[in-house]
């Protein structure tokens, strides 16, 4: 009888977690056009590299030629902080 209340214990404590991943429902913004720009990424100053560099190494995957970092290109002057829903004028400028 012991040797069958031990397995039910010990599958009754774990807790199923379930995971879906849908790669073909997009949402959000569409990146398979245009170019994209990554300005400085504002986080905590301990995660802030670490968020930088995933996200270089992802869009750079992802994008190839057409993401440039804003470190790295020639010429650009951005603020630090941009809104998060610009104006035209803002951009323009």
């Amino acid at each position: 009888m012991l040797f069958l209340l031990i397995p039910l214990v010990f599958s009754s404590c774990s807790v199923p977690r379930y995971m879906v991943d849908n790669t073909g429902l997009n949402t959000g913004l569409d990146f398979t056009k245009g170019k994209w720009l990554l300005n400085f990424v504002d986080a905590t100053a301990g995660t802030q590299n670490k968020i930088t560099t995933m996200a270089i190494s992802h869009f750079s995957k992802v994008l190839n030629e057409r993401f440039v970092y804003v470190a790295d290109g020639i010429g650009l002057l951005l603020p630090k902080k941009t809104n998060m829903n610009p104006t035209p004028l803002v951009i323009n400028e």
